[in-house]
């Protein structure tokens, strides 16, 4: 169990924070320690250190809905074509979110703590603390094939833009690749 800080009575919203040559970071969000962020048109989503993901309104910094269920931190978090927000937990599961509903589709077990998650148009990939990468149907949540990528934990996951590609990062700098 683990102790979490005590939220602000109401999460709060800064600016401007940082500016660089072509970009200025005007606003910054704060609730609890943010793992992940998404942003989807006008709506930033955190996966949190609170165990929730929250949607917040770019322009007035307020939390617009909380998604609730799992049970240790919100690691990764990805948005597919279709709506779905696939979310990646310490608590070694994968969710899957329908947003046009809010409602939770579907719980997966990676096995044991969830770092990162990626997807392309027909396979989830997930990676955590045991070093294993996991492909998943994305239709209908079959696990299709468990790799040995790393000896030990594997902090992110991505795919080339053509889907045929696929890295890892892991600890002590070890990367993986494969086709």
């Amino acid at each position: 169990s683990q102790n979490f800080p005590k939220p602000t009575a109401q999460p709060t919203i800064n600016q401007p924070v940082a500016r660089s040559n072509n970009f200025t970071l005007s606003k910054t969000l704060n609730s609890f320690p943010a793992w992940s962020v998404l942003i989807d048109g006008q709506t930033a989503i955190s996966g949190s250190e609170d165990r929730t993901i929250k949607f917040w309104n770019i322009e007035t910094g307020t939390v617009m809905n909380t998604l609730s269920g799992h049970t240790d931190v919100v690691r990764s978090l990805i948005l597919t074509p279709d709506r779905t927000l696939i979310s990646g937990s310490g608590d070694r599961t994968i969710k899957l979110w329908n947003l046009q509903t809010n409602q939770l589709l579907q719980t997966l077990n990676h096995g044991s703590s969830v770092w990162s998650v990626a997807a392309n148009k027909d396979t989830l990939f997930s990676v955590g603390e045991d070093g294993i990468l996991k492909l998943w149907s994305l239709p209908n949540g079959t696990l299709l094939k468990t790799i040995p990528a790393h000896e030990n934990r594997i902090f992110s996951v991505v795919i080339s833009p053509d889907g045929k590609t696929i890295a890892t990062g892991g600890f002590a700098g070890q990367t993986s690749e494969t086709q």
